[in-house]
């Protein structure tokens, strides 16, 4: 074979509009002892704390790549994987889950601590990672929004469901077995179904459905792919353990936030990658990654605002109050390059579940510059930006 109200109540629901347009479903990852990964060191900082070597923070990530490969010589064709699902506050029971983005446990104190519990970078309130050094400050930023009666989830699950924007997964050089050291992975945004041919779903309208049958026709925008083919031009090595379909990179996935993208820098995808019924590949998983804030606030801007549903929230009173809460809420950095190097915070540290099915790609598809009057190019150089 070859060589992933403490808002006021009206302001508290559309940050929760927000979230919806981002991108669980697997099993507890397992907890890896952070001397463990990868050969690396538990102290991320090199100053090892009191004992060195024994990090008693069992660091949550995905499981390591496999030993060895079921079987070296096969690979399946390639095959795309399209988002059906999302659940933007991802928790198992009352635990909150994703991974250990930055190597540390943060607040944890105990002798011989990665980096004595110290934040990888300067946050402006304090933030202790959850259980296993996870890394998920947008769950609980999302998870306040709920006694509003918004349901982001929901509202990002219709739009899937009507065939207008998501997000595609492309997996090449897969064995098709339980175990693959070597696979390689793309992603890429999508601008919807508009022919609806390939699971018999056409609409009459501008977009269509997805059947999930395996062939809807999910569009593409020229700049991802790669000249003269349809593959994602991001793609990067991932590996399959025990079924688990494992892929992070330095480079950063970008996505659909409402009318705007965000990029989840140093992205980890890890979940259940296998046949449905009918055949199909599902791939089942959690997406953790770093959310610059500076991008949350300008995504922000361009949603309704909750006291004039015919203007945006960049003009509204509220934006204030909501600018101050996500501003304050960056508990780290927007890559890992950047980790325990002296800063400030400048992300929100976010894990999502998903679930994607079998899918075919389209034909090219690019929409409209954004002309709205909260858009970026549009608006103060400062509104955006935290103080």
């Amino acid at each position: 074979m070859r060589a992933t109200r403490a808002l006021a109540t009206t302001a508290a629901a559309t940050l929760a509009v927000v979230a919806c347009q981002v991108v669980a479903g697997i099993e507890p990852v397992e907890k890896v002892d952070a001397a463990a990964l990868d050969g690396a060191s538990p102290d991320a900082s090199g100053d090892g704390g009191a004992d060195a070597g024994v990090d008693p923070c069992h660091h949550v990530l995905p499981p390591p790549e496999p030993d060895k490969d079921d079987d070296r010589d096969t690979e399946l064709p390639p095959f795309y994987l399209a988002l059906r699902t999302l659940d933007v506050i991802a928790k198992d029971g009352d635990s909150y889950r994703g991974f250990d983005l930055d190597g540390v446990c943060t607040c944890d104190k105990r002798p011989g601590t990665a980096s004595n519990g110290a934040s990888s970078c300067a946050p402006k309130l304090k933030d202790c990672d959850f259980d296993g050094g996870i890394d998920n400050r947008g769950a609980t930023l999302f998870e306040q929004f709920s006694p509003t009666g918004f349901s982001p989830s929901d509202s990002a699950n219709d739009g899937i469901a009507a065939g207008r924007r998501g997000l595609l997964l492309y997996v090449k050089g897969y064995n098709g077995k339980p175990n693959d050291r070597q696979v390689s992975v793309g992603v890429m945004i999508t601008y919807g179904i508009v022919d609806g041919s390939g699971c018999g779903t056409s609409s009459g309208r501008d977009r269509s459905p997805p059947g999930w049958c395996g062939n809807d026709l999910w569009t593409y925008p020229l700049e991802y792919v790669k000249p003269t083919t349809k593959e994602p031009l991001f793609q990067g090595n991932g590996y399959v353990n025990d079924g688990t379909l494992v892929f992070r990179s330095e480079l950063p996935i970008t996505m659909f936030f409402g009318g705007a993208t965000l990029t989840f820098g140093s992205p980890i995808t890890a979940g259940v990658l296998a046949k449905n019924g009918a055949g199909l590949w599902t791939y089942d998983a959690l997406l953790s990654g770093r959310i610059p804030v500076t991008e949350l606030l300008g995504a922000t801007g361009n949603f309704s605002a909750p006291d004039d549903e015919s203007s945006m929230l960049c003009n509204s009173p509220f934006f204030a109050t909501v600018k101050k809460t996500l501003c304050d809420a960056v508990d780290i950095n927007r890559t890992s390059v950047l980790d325990f190097e002296e800063g400030a915070c400048d992300a929100i540290s976010t894990a999502l579940g998903f679930t994607a099915e079998q899918a075919s790609v389209g034909n090219e598809l690019t929409e409209a510059q954004d002309d709205s009057p909260c858009a970026r190019d549009n608006v103060p150089a400062d509104l955006y930006t935290c103080p």
